[in-house]
């Protein structure tokens, strides 16, 4: 029988919230579209290797949705060659969440794979609180399953973080461990992300200067540049380079070479003069990393600052924590310059940065019961860090598992089409088609080919299509929509026609402070469909839909007793609250609706509209 050490049930908490936070939102969102769609069709359909073409553009879909500029398909071949062996063994497994799966277990290796570094260089504690506050964080957890290019490229570049942290080795080892980082680094900035470029140059650079400082002349620092940084680089550039641009040209059925991160950006970076190019998507303050990206990663702020200070300040741990957090702070000033900002952009910095914390914490935890002083410390580390796991894990996840009305929508239509044996207004033939129309919203918030039913490939049954159109003029001729027995639509006045109302998707709606003395009043908003009701509280109904009647009945009990007192007037002889009669009202509105076609009207309203165009012509 094995068995576990102290430290290996430790390592099993990362896998395990990653998994959480997939299954709990399991669904994507537009910028998750092209990996995650180019992984299903390589998946569905296999790679073509006759009439090429044709076969592309019929069956694949980023032929028809191109985006701005074109990406890799690396990381969709590495999912979907990972994903297949499973599916031999059962074919039946949700797709989207093995694909997703594989790539957050991906994920988590090298999350794991630099904790025991961690645990090489500075021992089982650091290593342990490295992994409790890593688990504690959100966005790192959170997106470590989701097909971004940053999530691929987040695996390869904390491998080259781990090799760079110290051990005990001869020379020339700790010289090839620096050259395979320096690969590591150049092939995902070749393949994935061309700012992990960036990264590398701030560890070679802080690399070399401390050689130069340590030893006092260029020499050491030459010599590294030539047996490590060099050649690690030229490696790195030829790999990603023979991978990237056979693999990419032929995707994309390229008539010259195609190098996408390339495209990219010079797109983003040195966009043509009728384009803003990346700043198009939005501008940020150029310190907004350090004051509302880095908190939010790191969410605890006593992980933010103080433990980064204390680590500086001690003499067994100032070393390792300057190595730890210069190059990558550095990184992230000199990407402050770019105006256009997003939180994902500086996930590669997020596991150093933890680590110097997790130094600190170990100082003080190791030293608990030697001075008042540390006990009071590590009492404040283990309550700030359960808050933090509390915040991620209980309230953000759930919060972001409603980002996605479009994937509810699309599942509430196919069960009610199941369950009623209705198809619209083709519901008489067994064999025919049923047209769903998409509209922007709910194609960006969750809808994916994995999601969608396939059309038969024999024709038999019910063949189902997705129209994605978004053409004005077609959205505005009433002849066009009677081709559809179904509709997802934001505003459902906008589906010209008779339709009905089979279901409404609900959401987070508007936020509003209530007063001392203001009473939630029930409001409708009427539409022209319903009278929608949005006096339900949509805390209410988050706790509702994460933990079911147990958490519905806890957040109204929350409620009672801090906003209107319950019971303390029974304690206290008199009416007492907690938050002085303020609290906070989140609206619970609806999204996204599912129309019907009606049957009967849809066949009246094509006789009615082709007799007028006979009449016309």
């Amino acid at each position: 029988m094995i068995k576990l050490s102290g430290w290996q049930p430790v390592l099993l908490i990362l896998p395990a919230v990653i998994l959480l936070h997939l299954y709990v939102a399991p669904y994507t969102k537009v910028e998750e579209s092209f990996n995650i769609q180019a992984t299903h069709d390589i998946l569905t359909h296999g790679i073509p290797r006759s009439n090429v073409s044709e076969e592309f553009k019929r069956r694949y879909d980023h032929m028809t949705f191109p985006g701005a500029v074109p990406r890799t398909f690396i990381g969709a071949l590495v999912l979907a060659g990972l994903s297949t062996p499973v599916l031999w063994a059962n074919e039946a497994f949700n797709r989207q969440l093995l694909v997703r799966a594989v790539l957050g277990g991906l994920n988590a290796v090298s999350l794991l794979h630099y904790a025991n570094s961690a645990r090489k260089a500075f021992g089982r504690s650091t290593a342990g609180w490295y992994i409790l506050f890593q688990a504690s964080q959100f966005h790192i957890i959170y997106y470590a399953s989701r097909p971004l290019p940053n999530m691929f490229a987040l695996g390869m570049t904390t491998l080259a973080l781990s090799l760079l942290l110290p051990e005990p080795m001869p020379v020339q080892a700790s010289l090839q461990r620096i050259r395979l980082a320096i690969f590591l680094f150049t092939v995902t900035a070749v393949i994935f992300r061309s700012e992990i470029a960036l990264l590398l140059f701030c560890h070679a650079a802080y690399m070399l200067i401390k050689q130069t400082a340590r030893f006092g002349h260029l020499a050491h620092a030459i010599g590294l540049l030539r047996s490590s940084v060099v050649p690690g680089g030229i490696a790195g550039t030829l790999i990603g380079l023979c991978m990237t641009v056979p693999v990419d040209t032929y995707f994309w059925q390229s008539p010259n070479y195609l190098w996408p991160e390339l495209s990219a950006f010079r797109s983003n970076i040195f966009p043509p003069d009728d384009s803003l190019g990346a700043s198009a998507w939005g501008t940020q303050s150029w310190h907004w990393y350090f004051t509302s990206t880095l908190p939010r990663l790191l969410i605890s702020p006593f992980t933010y600052v103080t433990l980064w200070l204390i680590a500086i300040s001690r003499k067994a741990t100032s070393e390792s924590a300057l190595d730890l957090l210069l190059p990558n702070l550095a990184y992230v000033a000199i990407y402050s310059f770019l105006p256009h900002k997003e939180t994902r952009f500086i996930f590669p910095v997020i596991p150093p940065l933890t680590l110097a914390a997790a130094l600190s914490s170990s100082y003080i935890w190791t030293r608990r019961h030697r001075m008042l002083l540390y006990y009071f410390l590590s009492i404040l580390l283990v309550l700030s860090t359960f808050l933090s796991a509390l915040i991620a894990h209980a309230i953000l996840l759930p919060l972001s598992a409603l980002s996605y009305p479009g994937a509810h929508a699309l599942n509430a239509l196919h069960n009610y089409a199941a369950s009623n044996n209705s198809f619209g207004a083709s519901a008489d033939n067994t064999n025919s088609t049923v047209l769903i129309h998409l509209d922007n919203l709910s194609t960006q918030t969750g809808i994916t080919r994995f999601l969608q039913h396939a059309p038969s490939l024999t024709r038999q049954g019910r063949q189902w299509y997705y129209d994605k159109s978004d053409n004005a003029t077609d959205l505005l001729d009433p002849f066009w929509w009677t081709q559809f027995d179904y509709a997802i639509m934001e505003s459902p006045q906008l589906a010209i026609g008779s339709w009905d109302v089979v279901t409404t998707i609900h959401g987070l709606g508007p936020i509003r402070i209530l007063h001392r003395g203001e009473k939630r009043e029930q409001e409708g908003l009427v539409t022209g469909w319903e009278k929608l009701d949005v006096w339900t509280d949509g805390l209410d109904m988050v706790a509702l839909n994460m933990f079911g009647p147990a958490g519905l009945q806890f957040s109204m009990t929350a409620r009672q007793l801090l906003r209107e007192g319950y019971g303390t007037h029974w304690l206290l002889g008199r009416g007492w609250s907690w938050t002085g009669g303020w609290w906070v009202d989140v609206g619970w509105v609806p999204k996204l609706y599912v129309l019907k076609q009606c049957e009967s009207l849809a066949k009246e309203e094509v006789e009615q509209l082709s007799a007028i165009d006979a009449g016309v012509s």
